[in-house]
């Protein structure tokens, strides 16, 4: 049959059947490139689609700022099941928001949009905005210019309506009439200065007078209760001495903590993740692990990592950065995925590992080895530490003896300041209420 037609298929015969093949095949292409774009919908609000890249990518970055408050305190099956719950309220309350702000008639200018961006402080240099910094900082995160700035648009335009609530009041006639005739009106009235002089008679004012009113009102002239102490002040500010300790000092300080003068080794790598949606059937974990092995196989065979990972990838934060997370430390990353990565040699690939978002194959791209830094680089701040050390010990040593001279000569601390090489001071007199309380181990006289 095929021969028939090669054989028959010449000249104007052959256009038309090439045509007629074209056709459906370009519209099915067509039909296949836009129906797929975005097939993962993770909620529908009045018939508006939130997409699951949408969802995911604000979930990583609440996960992130999480993570980054948490440290090592931060539980993923704790967490991560409130974050997407709250992830997902927010952005449908987002979308009604913006429904209702749309048909209400809200808008929000370019020009809005761009002082809004240009405002915003971690896109600004020197107090200026920065272009660069700004395009960097997008394409650390994935994100295009044009695609942040409708976002932008977005969330003001889905602002105003909140905010317009928020900020607006309403008065009524008759409150406006009150404040008015308030503010309006005026008083006449009469009066006259009565002084006390014109009923004074300095002729009754003798000494006697004047006693048996002193003996009868004795309580109007009385002063408050006032004391004054005296105390003796241990910090170790005040201990902290200016001698430089003799460089062998400073050198075996520097041995023997220098995890404190060290920056500890980092990993970069890339990732590819397949998805696993939360309470997931073993159909489910098993298609995804079979898939992410199949990618595995792919990557051994030689093919690109970054490509690989733009069209396989769940994570849209990294995705279109060919799966690149930059660089991170112990204590970020989930256990599983921190092992991996913090396991593997330079551009080597791992086999998939499971974590509570699913299956990743990592790749490390970059190790930073943990560097200790140059004593010369670090002595100003080795001797800082090593003089407030030193403070610090003979802070303590005092104290204690402080303590146990304060009960044993509980009735003066002149011989404790002496003994202790301490100043003896003195507060001024103050009343019950008007005193500064110390916490400090005092006396009183």
């Amino acid at each position: 049959m095929l021969s028939f037609i090669r054989d028959r298929a010449q000249g104007w015969i052959a256009w038309v059947i090439v045509g007629l093949l074209i056709i459906p095949f370009a519209l099915w292409g067509v039909n296949e490139y836009v129906g797929n774009s975005d097939k993962l919908v993770a909620a529908t609000v009045n018939g508006t689609d939130i997409g699951q890249r949408e969802f995911q990518q604000a979930f990583y970055d609440q996960r992130g700022r999480m993570q980054q408050m948490l440290g090592g305190q931060y539980d993923a099956q704790l967490f991560d099941p409130q974050i997407k719950q709250r992830v997902i309220n927010e952005l449908v309350d987002r979308e009604l928001l913006l429904q209702n702000a749309d048909d209400m008639g809200f808008r929000v200018s370019d020009q809005t949009v761009v002082a809004a961006i240009q405002s915003i402080d971690s896109f600004r240099e020197e107090g200026a905005f920065s272009v660069s910094l700004y395009q960097q900082q997008l394409q650390t995160q994935g994100q295009s210019p044009t695609a942040f700035e409708r976002y932008v648009k977005r969330i003001m335009t889905a602002g105003q309506l909140p905010d317009g609530l928020a900020s607006s009041a309403f008065v009524t006639d008759a409150e406006l009439d009150e404040v008015i005739r308030l503010e309006k009106q005026q008083r006449d009235f009469q009066y006259f200065v009565l002084k006390t002089s014109q009923f004074q008679d300095e002729s009754l004012a003798d000494d006697a007078a004047i006693k048996s009113y002193y003996e009868q009102h004795a309580d109007r002239f009385l002063t408050p209760e006032k004391v004054r102490v005296e105390y003796v002040e241990l910090s170790v500010a005040a201990l902290r001495r200016d001698e430089e300790p003799s460089e062998e000092e400073l050198h075996e300080f520097y041995e023997t903590n220098q995890n404190q003068f060290s920056v500890a080794e980092e990993r970069q790598a890339s990732h590819i993740l397949i998805q696993l949606e939360e309470g997931a059937d073993e159909a489910a974990i098993t298609a995804a692990r079979e898939k992410a092995e199949d990618l595995v196989a792919k990557l051994k065979a030689g093919e690109s990592f970054a490509t690989l990972a733009e069209e396989n990838s769940d994570d849209p934060g990294s995705a279109e950065m060919g799966g690149d997370l930059g660089y991170f430390g112990r204590d970020i990353m989930e256990p599983d995925f921190e092992e991996a990565a913090f396991s593997l040699r330079l551009n080597e690939v791992s086999e998939p590992v499971l974590t509570s978002f699913g299956y990743h194959i990592i790749k490390v791209t970059g190790i930073r080895e943990r560097e200790v830094k140059p004593f010369d680089e670090v002595r100003d701040e080795i001797l800082a530490q090593f003089q407030d050390d030193a403070a610090e010990r003979e802070y303590f040593e005092l104290a204690e003896k402080l303590t146990n001279q304060a009960y044993e000569m509980p009735d003066s601390l002149s011989e404790i300041a002496d003994e202790l090489g301490l100043e003896l001071k003195q507060s001024p007199f103050f009343e019950r209420h008007g005193g500064t309380v110390v916490y400090l181990p005092t006396r009183v006289l």
